[in-house]
């Protein structure tokens, strides 16, 4: 699997500030994907937009994981 098309999770943890545990948590609950290539992991780079959004509302709303996986299968729903 080529992996120009994805971003190292470690890069987003490290540019905004969030824990890999984030995102494990939310590929575990369904809201994001997560690839696993030669042990490190990545999100493809069209899942971004969203990926922000997440941060930002878990950040900024102190909204927690069930209830950005509620607002995005809301969003999905239209």
């Amino acid at each position: 699997m080529s992996i120009e098309n994805f971003i190292p999770l470690e890069t987003l943890c490290t540019q905004d500030n969030v824990e890999l545990a984030f995102f494990s948590n939310l590929n575990e609950i369904g809201v994001i994907e997560i690839q696993t290539v030669e042990q490190l992991q990545y999100v493809h780079q069209d899942s971004i937009y969203e990926i922000e959004k997440m941060i930002r509302m878990h950040q900024d709303l102190e909204v927690n994981l069930e209830g950005i996986d509620v607002v995005f299968n809301l969003i999905q729903i239209n």
